[in-house]
């Protein structure tokens, strides 16, 4: 795959501080060279298009590596990517781990992975060996608090959307429930009505509901919600031949079971109850910093108090997953969950290197410039450096006066 870059955007330019006027200065954007998108099965074209986009909008080339367990996805955007698109400027690589491994051996100028954790690791270790920048979009447990005092008529819905969507199979979806304990049984209850209401009595019937994306997925499951050792408050239905698992909640699941320290990436919701909403600032920042963070409440003094005591990637207040599609919020990751991020206009910017450019004309310096120095020098130096700060205030100043003067002159003129 070539690295020749296909061009380059440049800002606006601007003018220099006094030491080196007269000059201008201006960032130019230009590609990075070539990137490597590993993604993800659960959304396995979105991932990969999402930051493509923006990779061949910075002018970059780029290896596409999909998502070896949504293998029919996988095929079809190797064939389609082979047959449409410049192939000497995008390829498709299938295969599993050992066609990653190799991947991975190469110097790429960017690494975009969208998966776990685990492997989030390996990637930077490989990365690491040639200086290569990286992206990772790593999930993790989401929480999601409900406030005592939330409508749970309009709010239940959308967060059982939320954490239902495509069987729970979402890296954003909530991973369990913080609910205060005024609250708890109607809490309960209404998730259950809305479960009803969406999928029906037998939610397996459904055609709205999905399927876990392998038997082995299911098996995971299923091993996660037999270590808890909780009573399931409702659903639990497991069928591995149909790769099914029942919208399920489990009530006061222990905090060290393993429910509770791994993403759970499945149709399982577990309800921890609260006494207070700084029980739950606590409890999340005990934890590893999460992808997102749901908040439902009533009161928006709340919400400032959690979001400026916790830390996560993004945040929704009364919603859930919904900020992932406004295009002005990037969408990515801190700390366990990930760092870097795109969306919008900010996938351009991650894929692009800003480089500062100071334009000057060949005239003669002054004196004060070049050795040898003494305190005249020196002296004058500083003045200059008094006038150039006085100069930005002053810029200030006078456009804030021309204001005040434009206003006044409207103001009888149109008087």
């Amino acid at each position: 795959v070539s690295t020749q870059s296909t061009g380059a955007a440049t800002s606006n330019t601007s003018m220099v501080p006094l030491a080196v006027f007269p000059g201008t200065t201006q960032i130019v954007k230009e590609p990075l060279g070539v990137v490597l998108i590993i993604s993800a099965w659960n959304y396995p074209i979105s991932l990969i298009t999402r930051p493509l986009i923006g990779v061949i909008a910075a002018g970059n080339c780029v290896v596409i590596k999909p998502s070896e367990i949504s293998e029919n996805t996988a095929s079809v955007l190797a064939r389609l990517f082979t047959k449409y698109m410049d192939n000497n400027c995008i390829r498709v690589v299938s295969g599993a781990v050992k066609e990653t491994q190799a991947l991975l051996k190469h110097k790429f100028d960017k690494i975009c992975y969208t998966g776990n954790t685990l492997v989030g690791k390996i990637i930077m270790r490989a990365a690491a060996e040639h200086l290569t920048p990286v992206l990772l979009e790593l999930g993790g447990k989401s929480p999601l608090i409900v406030d005592k005092n939330v409508d749970l008529t309009k709010a239940v819905p959308r967060l059982v959307w939320g954490k239902f969507l495509n069987a729970g199979q979402t890296c954003i979806a909530p991973d369990y429930a913080l609910v205060h304990e005024d609250i708890l049984d109607p809490f309960v209850k209404e998730v259950k009505k809305v479960i009803e209401q969406f999928w029906g009595k037998d939610q397996q019937q459904s055609p709205d509901f999905g399927r876990i994306v392998s038997t082995r997925h299911v098996e995971r499951l299923q091993n996660l919600l037999h270590s808890c050792n909780t009573s399931i408050e409702f659903g639990g239905k497991i069928d591995l031949s149909d790769r099914y698992i029942s919208p399920t909640l489990i009530l006061s699941p222990p905090l060290t079971s393993p429910i509770m320290q791994e993403e759970i990436f499945g149709p399982i919701l577990p309800i921890i109850p609260i006494s207070s909403i700084s029980d739950a600032i606590t409890l999340i920042n005990q934890r590893p910093k999460p992808l997102a963070l749901y908040i439902f409440t009533s009161d928006s003094k709340t919400a400032d108090l959690i979001i400026s005591n916790t830390s996560s990637g993004g945040v929704c207040v009364n919603e859930t997953i919904l900020h992932n599609i406004c295009k002005n919020l990037i969408f990515g990751g801190v700390g366990d969950s990930g760092m870097g991020g795109y969306n919008g206009k900010h996938t351009f910017d991650e894929f692009v290197h800003e480089k500062g450019v100071l334009r000057r004309a060949l005239m003669s310096d002054p004196s004060v410039r070049y050795p040898p120095y003494d305190k005249t020098k020196l002296a004058n130096l500083n003045r200059l450096k008094k006038l150039d700060q006085w100069m930005k205030y002053s810029t200030v100043v006078g456009v804030a006066v021309v204001a005040v003067v434009i206003g006044i002159v409207l103001y009888f003129f149109w008087g």
